[in-house]
């Protein structure tokens, strides 16, 4: 193109200077498309003749400019914002206030001392529990990443024991609190990520393969006991029987506006009376179920919140562990949701 406004802007030269110095009249002169034999203004072509050098040479350098630079005012949307790229960490952290179902209860059995259900809400006063979490994530390419999950259950409550209740072959005093504050309860996970359908595609989709290993020991505090009692233990470890549960899950993000994207997460893992390799009586073996679901709406706005991400939405936990031998029978149930909220980041 370049080319082409040179030889132009000769022409327009050549026919607003006039006729050369030592060169041969107008009229000993071949006409030509641009003398004056074809009725044309010589002012008039010079004018145009710039005019139009000025078009062609603007239009080259917009080209050019747009070809090679971004739109920098243009707004990412929500999808683009959690992109994966190789080497990128992400973390996310946020916390469930839960309300416990009426089915969730705890059960220890002692040898021939059956234990009493104990209901979360009405016996032992767990009428929330809380559950904060954290996920990391490390990015191999553009496909594949590892990561990690970390949340803890944090269910204290107390109430005031009507009767005698029993409890890893302990007889517990009635008419006293029973405070049942003081239990460790944590799961760790891991996994590989896959992302099966990409941002761009309108609807990210990523699958979940790995493990989970929970941590609790279920401790009622140091109550009264009743003279007459067999054992004088008022905890139950159930990590000294667990196994790491395989689990599967998958995660989906769907945008909404440029802003804002619908997010869903759903793990689960599963065994059915395995041989937990421990011994206590005969061999322990161990029933266990663990679930979770999450539902968000997040917030993406890099003016105002940079590479942060905001959420909030809904949780959903179900934790169920049965370790069963001659000697044991212990029982643990935890149905509960409640909303949730919280933020992610990516680098």
């Amino acid at each position: 193109m370049h080319s082409d406004v040179v030889d132009l802007a000769g022409r327009v030269r050549r026919d607003a200077g006039g006729t050369p110095r030592g060169s041969s009249p107008p009229s000993a002169r071949v006409p030509t498309s641009e003398s004056p034999a074809c009725g044309q203004n010589r002012r008039g072509a010079a004018v145009s003749g710039l005019f139009v050098c000025f078009v062609l040479v603007a239009s080259d350098r917009i080209a050019t400019a747009a070809s090679a630079s971004p739109d920098l005012d243009a707004e990412p949307s929500a999808a683009a914002f959690t992109a994966p790229r190789r080497g990128q960490i992400d973390l996310s952290i946020d916390d469930l206030a839960s309300f416990p179902s009426s089915g969730s209860y705890v059960r220890v059995r002692e040898n021939q001392i059956h234990g009493t259900r104990l209901r979360f809400i009405s016996d032992l006063g767990i009428n929330t529990v809380q559950i904060p979490e954290l996920w990391a994530t490390y990015w191999f390419n553009e496909h594949d990443s590892i990561q990690l999950q970390f949340h803890y259950f944090v269910a204290e409550g107390s109430k005031q024991l009507t009767q005698d209740v029993f409890y890893n072959g302990a007889t517990i005093a009635g008419g006293q609190t029973l405070d049942s504050s003081g239990s460790p309860w944590a799961t760790l996970g891991l996994y590989y990520q896959r992302l099966i359908f990409p941002p761009e595609s309108g609807f990210e989709l990523r699958a979940k393969i790995g493990a989970q290993f929970t941590y609790l020991d279920f401790d009622l505090g140091h109550p009264r006991l009743t003279p007459d009692t067999v054992g004088t233990e008022t905890k139950e470890d159930f990590n000294t029987q667990e196994l790491p549960i395989p689990t599967l899950g998958i995660e989906g993000r769907a945008p909404l506006t440029d802003h804002l994207s619908f997010d869903t997460v759903a793990l689960g893992g599963w065994l059915n009376h395995v041989d937990s390799l421990r011994t206590e009586g005969g061999t322990v073996y161990l029933s266990q179920t663990e679930a979770q679901v999450h539902a968000h709406f997040t917030y993406a706005d890099r003016a105002l919140l940079g590479p942060v991400h905001a959420f909030v939405g809904l949780g959903y936990f179900l934790y169920q562990q049965d370790e069963t031998s001659h000697e044991d029978g212990n029982f643990i149930r935890l149905s509960t949701w409640g909303p949730e909220l919280g933020f992610s980041v990516s680098f």
